[in-house]
């Protein structure tokens, strides 16, 4: 895939990514709760997430042989994450072409593309593109 020029941000005075983050906590969880049928057998928090998110808390049912604190763990390494989205509009060269499923890369992070809206007002492309972060 070829590698595509980006020659400004609408409404930014550089050509830097001026894209807006929206960062999704939907799926985001930082406190584990292990239980069974009767009892509460531990509770794993990511205190620094709690501070800055609020508390958000996932409740898992252990099944027999299962390790709690392994079980609370696993779940909070898989579920204290952001899931980072960005929007936002680039100018790019008439004869670029960004689409759904590209790359960008800013700052050593990168980015695919989910979604593009192009537009030529006057002569100028406009690309209008929500992306997610790579990890």
């Amino acid at each position: 895939m070829s590698k595509q020029k980006i020659i400004g941000i609408f409404g930014c005075k550089q050509t830097d990514l001026c894209i807006y983050l929206a960062s999704i906590l939907e799926n985001m969880k930082n406190s584990v709760k292990v239980i069974t049928d009767t009892d509460v057998m531990t509770t794993l928090k990511a205190e620094e997430s709690i501070s800055k998110y609020g508390f958000l808390q996932e409740v898992v049912k252990m099944n027999d042989g299962d390790n709690a604190s392994d079980l609370a763990k696993k779940n909070l390494g898989e579920l204290n994450k952001e899931d980072e989205t960005y929007s936002g509009e680039i100018i790019e060269e008439l004869t670029s072409y960004t689409r759904a499923g590209s790359t960008i890369e800013k700052d050593g992070v990168k980015y695919v593309i989910t979604s593009s809206q192009h537009s030529i007002k006057n002569g100028v492309h406009y690309n209008k593109i929500d992306m997610e972060r790579l990890v």
